[in-house]
């Protein structure tokens, strides 16, 4: 059996109007981010500056396409277009706003290990501690904190 579906479903919206003109802006400055995110994203960096001109890239990217989603998000008709869609552009933004974040702070780690500073705590399998002497910035010291597994107490 055929259900109808409404003809706004299927139909743009009107590039006459303004929320017409930013969904299709919107629509197209995310596809070439996208394009533009997987070209820097082939790169393959062999040292610390590199990596870190790399990351920051990618975070200016992904800035930008979290603030075209967010346009996306407030041009769109809430009364004709399905939630789900407005979920998805709210979904998308984070998500943008997140990989902006990420590539933030991994610029900042690659750029400390290219000066030889210590990395953030969180920089995980590129921080570069053990190599610089690097035991406490400053914080408690886990082992005397974290009991271990099958310790008596």
């Amino acid at each position: 059996m055929y259900v109808s579906r409404p003809t706004h479903a299927h139909t743009p919206p009107d590039i006459d109007t303004p929320a017409g003109l930013a969904v299709r802006l919107a629509a197209q400055s995310i596809a070439r981010l996208t394009t533009a995110i997987l070209a820097v994203c082939d790169q393959r960096p062999t040292d610390p500056t590199e990596r870190a001109a790399r990351a920051l890239r990618l975070e200016q990217l992904h800035a930008r396409e979290a603030r075209w989603w967010a346009v996306l998000q407030r041009a769109t008709d809430h009364r004709t277009v399905p939630f789900v869609y407005i979920d998805a552009a709210i979904r998308a933004r984070c998500k943008a706003a997140d990989d902006a974040r990420f590539w933030r702070d991994t610029a900042a780690d690659w750029t400390a290990h290219a000066l030889d500073r210590p990395t953030s705590d969180c920089a995980g399998a590129m921080s570069n501690w053990d190599a610089l002497g690097v035991t406490d910035l400053g914080r408690p010291h886990l082992a005397e904190t974290v009991p271990t597994i099958g310790a008596r107490r």
